[in-house]
């Protein structure tokens, strides 16, 4: 599971809001993921506490309330 800020592309429950939205992704279903150019893009605050992810691994974002582990 990976908890993401999806800004672009097809999602299954139906268009994005404009400027994207928090989402819960089971990676294994993701299909056709591709890197892109450009600048990073990182939403605001959650409005509600995430529930998806137990141990956070890795966190790219710089202001993350998290503490990945080290391991």
């Amino acid at each position: 599971m990976a908890l993401t800020y999806q800004f672009a592309g097809e999602s299954g429950s139906g268009r994005l809001p404009p400027g994207g939205q928090w989402k819960c992704l089971k990676l294994a279903k993701v299909e056709q993921a591709t890197l892109r150019d450009g600048p990073w893009h990182a939403g605001s605050r959650h409005s509600l506490p995430q529930a998806c992810v137990e141990n956070v691994a890795l966190d790219a974002n710089p202001d993350s309330p998290y503490l990945p582990r080290t391991e």
